[in-house]
């Protein structure tokens, strides 16, 4: 069990008993973690680190060659290295976001430049006295400002998702060449992301109803491998990918979230209501059942149906929870809470 703390740069590993393994500082800011190649790859603004699983020890080093005024915003891994996406540092102004995919041994394979420069959005400006609306350029350009970055692998095809305040969009770009393919047609914020295979791709986006000419809405968008809109349906939030597609909702407009699934010809079949909205991403257990953290509650949850929760906390208190990993009867639940300026973090183990 493997928990990370950007700020602090700091990695702990657990058994699944979460009896403590050991305990790393990583190198520089960290800004995301997976497992690959037998290792734990830890990444910050410049490269990656990777550690022995069972004993924390480094045991390699890949520094990225990024250009000036850039650092790293995230990366996915791929079966021989990684895909990584560079954004605009705090201290320099916009420029073009970068993609490349470096191998274990640290060659890059390709880079992609990814076009930024004519992107707006409806806003509003404040003129004699009275509101007026206007199309505004982008300010900053980066990955995660709504959720942690966002970038999965489809195929052939990866997808990373760029945000600014006001609005997000995805990119798609050939992962075997790095050529540009597309990019999503804007609506607002990108909630969630999923690989549907193929190369094709799911992307969920919700709009806030406080711009100009804009109502508060949320969709599903159905990509195929040419940048096409395949389907459609009225509603997002975090997607369940099997036999089928399942939807955690979470921006529903101003109806109340279920959990639905999506059909052909943009139908929605939706089965128990939800209480909340921010919620941990849902996790499958080997025996099919979807869980997740939402309002303080764990759900668990079997085709649409909750069939149990379990409070964790007061869904009042100011704490945000994710899920960290599931094994085949327990599942990993990390939270953070804030209480008196201080900052409290408990890991727990509850068995399913």
């Amino acid at each position: 069990m493997l928990t990370g703390c950007a700020a602090l740069a700091h990695v702990d590993a657990y058994s699944p008993a979460l009896e403590p393994v050991w305990s790393t500082v990583a190198d520089g800011y960290a800004r995301g973690m997976c497992l690959h190649a037998d290792a734990v790859w830890i990444l910050d603004g410049r490269g990656t680190s990777a550690y022995q699983q069972t004993t924390g020890k480094r045991i390699s080093r890949i520094d990225f060659p990024i250009p000036g005024g850039m650092w790293v915003g995230g990366f996915v891994p791929t079966i021989d290295g990684f895909v990584v996406a560079l954004e605009h540092d705090h201290q320099h102004p916009i420029a073009a976001p970068l993609l490349m995919r470096v191998n274990d041994a640290g060659d890059v394979q390709w880079m992609c430049t990814l076009p930024a420069g004519d992107i707006t959005y409806s806003s509003l400006e404040f003129v004699g006295g009275r509101l007026r609306p206007l199309r505004a350029p982008i300010r900053t350009w980066r990955l995660g400002l709504f959720s942690s970055a966002l970038m999965t692998i489809s195929g052939d095809a990866v997808l990373v998702v760029y945000s600014d305040n006001a609005i997000d969009m995805g990119y798609v770009v050939s992962l075997k060449t790095g050529e540009f393919r597309y990019h999503t047609q804007s609506a607002g914020h990108i909630m969630d992301v999923a690989a549907l295979g193929g190369g094709e791709f799911l992307v969920g986006c919700w709009r806030s109803g406080v711009l100009p000419g804009e109502e508060k809405s949320s969709e599903t968008h159905h990509y195929d491998r040419a940048g096409k809109i395949a389907n459609r349906w009225p509603t997002c939030g975090a997607y369940v990918v099997g036999d089928d597609v399942r939807v955690i909702e979470s921006a529903n407009g101003d109806r109340p979230a279920h959990i639905a699934r999506l059909q052909g010809g943009a139908g929605i079949t939706r089965g128990d209501w939800l209480e909340g909205r921010s919620m941990s991403r849902p996790f499958i257990c080997l025996d099919g059942l979807v869980c997740f953290v939402r309002y303080g509650l764990l759900h668990k949850v079997r085709e649409l149906t909750v069939v149990d929760c379990l409070t964790l906390a007061d869904a009042h208190d100011e704490q945000y929870m994710y899920q960290l990993d599931a094994s085949s009867d327990s599942v990993y639940i990390s939270w953070i809470r804030y209480t008196a300026n201080v900052l409290e973090f408990e890991l727990v183990r509850i068995e399913v």
